[in-house]
């Protein structure tokens, strides 16, 4: 039976998106070791990159390369896994409750301020990698729950005005 208004989800995306949900709640782990460790463990990604505290407006995160990819493919294919609330910069970063303009309409403040900050402090390493690669493009997935569906959303839009990265944004509880 299907639903009415929606399609219906097929194996192979219920599988992606639990592996989604499995890399963005890495996200909330205390140390660089323990999420390499479940990185190792349970997925195809390399530690490159973890910020393990935040600040307002700076969201704990991870950034991951996938591993064995394809030579021949023209896409350098990374992940950014952004935290939801865990800790007192967080919590500021939820505070900052202005409805700022954005792209022709409205976004809490906070969670633009920590989107906008992830694209600026990764498109510079981003672009290293890029280089260093010998890749054309980089293919960005960013994952996040809550406070960090809302930053990597914003993110996505940042990221995409560069034409060297296609970001595309899977949020979970997305304010």
């Amino acid at each position: 039976r299907s639903h009415r208004f929606f399609r219906s989800v097929s194996p192979e995306e219920a599988l992606e998106l639990h592996e989604s949900l499995f890399l963005a709640e890495l996200a909330y782990i205390d140390t660089v070791d323990e999420i390499r460790a479940g990185l190792e463990d349970g997925s195809e990604w390399e530690l490159v990159y973890a910020q393990i505290t935040s600040s307002p407006a700076e969201p704990g995160h991870y950034l991951a390369v996938r591993r064995n990819q394809k030579v021949k493919s023209d896409n350098l294919e990374v992940l950014l896994s952004v935290r939801g609330t865990k800790e007192i910069g967080d919590l500021l970063s939820d505070a900052l409750l202005d409805a700022d303009e954005y792209r022709g309409g409205k976004a809490h403040s906070g969670v633009k301020m920590s989107g906008q900050y992830l694209a600026k402090k990764h498109t510079p390493l981003l672009q290293q990698m890029l280089d260093l690669s010998k890749k054309k493009r980089i293919k960005l997935t960013i994952v996040g729950h809550s406070l960090g569906a809302g930053a990597g959303s914003i993110a996505a839009y940042e990221f995409n005005d560069n034409p060297n990265i296609e970001a595309t944004a899977i949020g979970f509880g997305c304010p």
